[in-house]
């Protein structure tokens, strides 16, 4: 069993650190504040998902779509800010090229700012509701939403149009490996899971998105057909070794040990 204890802890812990990227990022206006903002929101929103899907209370769901707001304003920084690294990466196009992504990654970080205080508020409103409402998972239906999202992961990775399926593959992968180490050892004993395996392909998806980004800025700023053609060749590459990594999927995922 997870513990209404336990996940109060973990939901403290994560929230704080949130606040704390938060506050970092208004007083610098450092953009890479705002990424390790997002990536602890998704690890409570991992959280968040296995309560929806083990408890008759809907209530903690509803609250935390409440943060989507934050969850968005820092991501409209964050694209910003990884469009213009690969600008300065590939010594993109012209200086008006840059100057305008600049103005983008300004506009948007005066606009989060602008937004703060209000977006701090709710953020502290919904933390409240979320740890008073956190029940008891049992450890039957972690194993059960374990393989459910396992399950969906083999249909995602053996559908004919993979590539339109690796996001949101990933995304659930990503929920996979937050709460592992949130599992009680007994439910450990129960599934198998090939972590490294996991992390891998997590990896290698995560790559090839961001030479897909790479690739479609390189087209909108007009770059040479030579670094394209060597995006876009590398962009296949790693697709084929995806390609690879996902057949037998569940064989290579995980295996439940029967009690």
């Amino acid at each position: 069993m997870l513990t209404q204890q336990k996940q109060k802890a973990y939901y403290q812990k994560r929230s704080q650190r949130v606040m704390k990227h938060f506050h970092a990022f208004i007083q610098a206006q450092d953009p890479e504040e705002l990424h390790h903002l997002r990536v602890e929101i998704k690890k409570l929103k991992a959280l968040v998902s296995f309560s929806e899907k083990c408890s008759k209370d809907k209530k903690i769901a509803a609250h935390f779509k409440k943060t989507k707001k934050l969850f968005k304003a820092a991501g409209l920084v964050r694209s910003a800010q990884v469009n213009l690294e690969i600008i300065n990466k590939y010594k993109m196009a012209g200086p008006a090229f840059k100057k305008e992504h600049s103005r983008l990654l300004k506009n948007h970080s005066q606009q989060f700012l602008k937004k703060a205080d209000q977006l701090e508020k709710r953020w502290k409103e919904v933390h409240k509701k979320i740890v008073k409402d956190l029940q008891d998972i049992e450890g039957k239906c972690m194993v059960k939403v374990y393989l459910e999202y396992l399950q969906e992961l083999s249909l995602l990775f053996s559908d004919q149009d993979l590539e339109k399926n690796l996001h949101e593959g990933r995304k659930i992968i990503k929920n996979l490996l937050y709460m592992y180490n949130l599992l009680p050892s007994v439910t450990l004993k129960k599934l198998h899971l090939n972590i490294p395996y996991l992390k891998k392909l997590e990896d290698q998806i995560g790559k090839w998105h961001d030479n897909i980004l790479a690739y479609e800025l390189l087209l909108e700023g007009n770059m040479d057909n030579a670094t394209t053609k060597k995006i876009e060749t590398n962009t296949k590459r790693m697709f084929k070794l995806i390609q690879s990594s996902v057949e037998e999927f569940p064989e290579k995922a995980t295996r439940i040990v029967n009690e």
